[in-house]
């Protein structure tokens, strides 16, 4: 009987959690993700020729399927080579799933120049992401991937926030100079126009014969 490890558990755990598109780079280091996924044929793997690539692809994948993108990386380099696309997707607000392995345990932080063993990529990963997390032991795997799921799909509302009050500060804006200057209102409604397009708005009834 075959051994249940850790890979095993990430692709339970995907499959329950309804990711069911992955993308990612195959490497050593993440090898027994990939044949746990392989194994079962429950999940759709797609692989890219970079990192980054497959970042990006999780992250369209993300806004255009309403789901959590879920990107599968190497170590070292391979995690650093994502790090371009996880801060696209943090700036667009787009929930991303990053997963990468690491050196033997045994070799871990050790500076001993072990196969992709990088100084602090845990903090290279949380200087862009919400957060990241290291699984140091199988008996913690599940706890920290809910909450790195969980952190994911949280909506970011205080930035938010902050993006609809200078919205509205800048129609307040345009609203006062469009009183003042008529000529302009054709310019003005375009620029309404475009802000109502990214952010909901409707035009004021008072503008529309401008």
């Amino acid at each position: 009987m075959n051994e249940y490890n850790v890979g095993d558990l990430i692709s339970d755990f995907l499959f329950e959690n309804d990711l069911k598109t992955v993308f990612g780079v195959v490497s050593v280091h993440n090898i027994p993700i990939l044949d746990a996924i392989a194994k079962r044929n429950l999940i759709k793997f797609i692989p890219a020729r970079g990192e980054m690539g497959a970042g990006h692809m999780a992250d369209g994948f993300a806004r255009s399927s309403d789901k959590v993108g879920v990107v599968i990386t190497s170590t070292g380099p391979g995690a650093a080579n994502v790090v371009g696309s996880i801060v696209e997707a943090r700036f667009a607000g787009t929930p991303l799933l990053h997963i990468t392995g690491q050196t033997a345990t045994e070799n871990l932080d050790k500076n001993q120049g072990t196969v992709h063993d990088v100084p602090n990529q845990l903090e290279m990963m949380k200087s862009v992401s919400k957060n990241a997390y290291r699984i140091s032991s199988s008996k913690n795997v599940l706890e920290v991937l809910e909450k790195a799921l969980e952190e994911a799909t949280e909506e970011q509302v205080e930035d938010t926030q902050a993006e609809q009050d200078q919205v509205e500060e800048i129609l307040d804006s345009i609203e006062w100079i469009a009183e003042e200057n008529e000529e302009h209102m054709k310019v003005l409604i375009s620029a309404y126009y475009a802000l109502r397009d990214q952010n909901g708005y409707t035009i004021p009834k008072e503008w529309r014969n401008g």
